[in-house]
């Protein structure tokens, strides 16, 4: 992958993760909207809620105080009645008229007559009361004193009738209570009218009341005909009227039994009232205890309502890492490799049905690129074989060439690092003279073999049109630097042997410089080099000598013996090969330039061990052997 890919990629990740963000914030946004929304509607319906626990807890409230006064009746006028007795007994033990007694203890206890007062014997005579028309009725001919024959009849010890009320709960008929004497000698029965009853009933209520909370804020309390608070909850409203309350009694009567929402002494409160024959009991509650009521409950359900959202949100994040975030992660480890070039990575992404097939898929579809890559790279291996072929064919063949000479010697041997390569070697005769040259061309594969074979034919052209050295290496070089698009360059020398003296003419474009071996001492050639061919057009080569004696050898190089690498990333150097080159050779002629050849490149071999070739390894030695006789 090249930089721009890598680039392009890292950008359309950086615009994956923008893109996530928004989403994210969207996301989060909608959430946040949401919950808000949820908490208004809660609040309402917890208002709402709230608002209806308030009404149904006042109505009640009202309700079981006017019930509680007429359950807590009956215990009363048994204390009274109990009371009455003693007195009435010790009376009936007392000489003179009963009935008269009895009238004097009814103004006394019962200053406005609610109450009358009768003595009945054994046999269900009235015997003595206050009520002179009573006196010798026999409770058994008189309907309304059926109730008190089980009395009589010792069926129990306490009799009281049964009232009802109309709807503003006043009493539509009067009432009886009856119990024996403590000596059995009678029985005392009291009759209240409905003042009476009321009074009392009023009397229980203003107790009832003043004891009376609704709620935690909450009170209850009654008010008389006049508009007087005469029993509350709350002992600084007593003796107020009720006006000072903000409330008023046609208010009051106008709603009776309906909860309605008024200030009450300055605080907002849901207020409901009952009419009991002139006393009306009013119930109040401060509506801030039903929104904080209200408050208190969506703040715990709001918690708890956050708690299971964060559960549920860590499960499906769990859930959704595992199964999701976790599989697209790892799909993007394996496309990422598979982009890189790693074509047997798997991808085993099997979290859930849909990963699996998409994880099949892209395997399946990888094993076929792969397949396609394999027959594209069989093609091009044969094509880069044909074209090595030719490559190879181009250069003089090295263990045959020039077989019947005896003057000199030649061998050249070329390793690609790849099946073309740019190195290239050549010798031929013009004349008395021989040419013979090595270069490396830039680069490797087709391009670096197509810029050599065209190379090679501009060098030898201008070499045998008879130009000298310098000429030949100026005039080549302008032509490969026309339409050189692809900016291929090569490194080149080039020497010209006149065999009959043994003087070497040469000129160098930036290459390695060659090793003169003589008398078995290798010494490196080095003058000044000039530029490298094909980079600029007006470059100018200057022309230099080496004079070779009867067994002196040259031997040249490309960068690929001296820059082959080991294991340790060490360079094979200049100094080595120099050393190699030091060692003895009893051969002559052709075998001493095959084996010096042979032995640099086993030494470099042997160097180099596991590490893969890098570049071009190509060689060239020249013996002179000089004029026979």
């Amino acid at each position: 992958m090249n930089n721009q890919d890598k680039n392009q990629r890292k950008k359309e990740r950086k615009q994956n993760r923008r893109l996530f963000s928004v989403i994210s914030i969207r996301l989060i946004l909608i959430g946040v909207i949401g919950m808000a929304g949820l908490f208004l509607v809660l609040g309402f319906l917890f208002l709402e809620h709230e608002k209806a626990e308030a009404h149904e807890l006042i109505i009640k409230k009202l309700h079981d105080v006017r019930e509680d006064s007429f359950s807590m009746l009956e215990e009363t006028v048994n204390m009274s009645l109990s009371d009455d007795a003693v007195v009435v007994e010790m009376l009936k033990n007392e000489s003179g008229d009963l009935s008269k007694k009895l009238r004097a203890y009814q103004e006394k206890k019962y200053l406005n007559g609610s109450c009358e007062i009768s003595v009945i014997d054994k046999n269900g005579i009235i015997t003595a009361s206050t009520k002179n028309e009573y006196i010798g009725i026999d409770i058994h001919d008189e309907d309304q004193f059926s109730e008190l024959i089980p009395l009589v009849e010792h069926k129990t010890t306490f009799v009281m009738n049964d009232l009802e009320r109309d709807s503003n709960d006043a009493f539509d008929k009067t009432l009886f209570a009856a119990m024996p004497f403590s000596d059995g000698d009678g029985f005392l029965e009291l009759e209240y009218s409905r003042n009476g009853v009321e009074n009392i009933i009023d009397g229980i209520l203003a107790r009832s009341v003043s004891f009376q909370s609704v709620g935690k804020d909450g009170y209850m309390m009654t008010v008389n005909r006049e508009g007087m608070i005469i029993s509350c909850y709350k002992p600084e409203y007593l003796g107020k009227n009720i006006s000072e309350s903000g409330l008023s009694q046609d208010r009051l009567e106008a709603d009776n039994n309906k909860v309605f929402r008024m200030d009450v002494f300055g605080e907002d409160s849901w207020v409901v009232s009952g009419l009991r024959s002139g006393i009306t009991i009013v119930g109040v509650l401060p509506i801030s205890e039903m929104i904080d009521a209200a408050l208190r409950n969506l703040l715990a359900f709001s918690i708890l309502l956050i708690f299971i959202i964060i559960v549920i949100f860590v499960v499906v994040f769990v859930i959704l890492k595992r199964n999701v975030i976790d599989s697209i992660k790892s799909l993007d480890v394996g496309m990422t490799q598979i982009a890189e070039g790693n074509l047997e990575q798997k991808v085993d992404v099997y979290s859930t049905k849909e990963f699996k097939i998409l994880s099949d898929g892209i395997n399946d579809m990888v094993d076929s690129l792969r397949g396609y890559i394999r027959e594209e790279k069989e093609r091009v291996d044969k094509e880069l074989e044909v074209a090595r072929e030719i490559q190879l064919s181009s250069m003089p063949p090295a263990g045959s060439a020039f077989s019947d000479e005896t003057r000199f010697a030649v061998y050249a041997t070329i390793n690609t690092a790849k099946d073309v390569g740019g190195d290239f070697y050549d010798f031929y005769m013009i004349g008395n003279t021989l040419c013979f040259l090595i270069a490396d061309v830039s680069g490797k594969g087709i391009p670096a073999a197509m810029f050599m074979m065209r190379a090679k034919t501009v060098i030898k052209n201008y070499a045998e049109s008879g130009e000298p050295p310098a000429s030949v290496f100026t005039l080549a070089n302008k032509k490969l630097c026309e339409e050189n698009d692809t900016g291929m360059f090569l490194t080149v020398w080039m020497g010209f042997l006149d065999i009959t003296t043994g003087l070497v003419k040469f000129v160098n474009a930036g290459h390695n410089p060659p090793l003169l071996i003589r008398d078995g001492k290798p010494e490196y050639q080095k003058v000044k080099p000039g530029l490298l061919m094909g980079t600029l057009d007006m470059a100018r080569y200057r022309e230099n000598e080496i004079q070779l004696q009867p067994g002196d050898a040259l031997y040249l190089y490309t960068d690929g013996v001296t820059e082959s690498v080991n294991p340790d990333d060490m360079y094979y150097g200049e100094d080595r090969l120099r050393e190699v080159l030091s060692g003895e050779i009893h051969s002559v002629g052709k075998d001493y330039c095959r084996e010096v050849c042979r032995d640099v490149l086993l030494d470099v071999n042997g160097f180099a061990g596991d590490a893969e070739q890098a570049d071009d390894i190509t060689m060239l030695c020249l013996r002179y052997e000089g004029e026979t006789t």
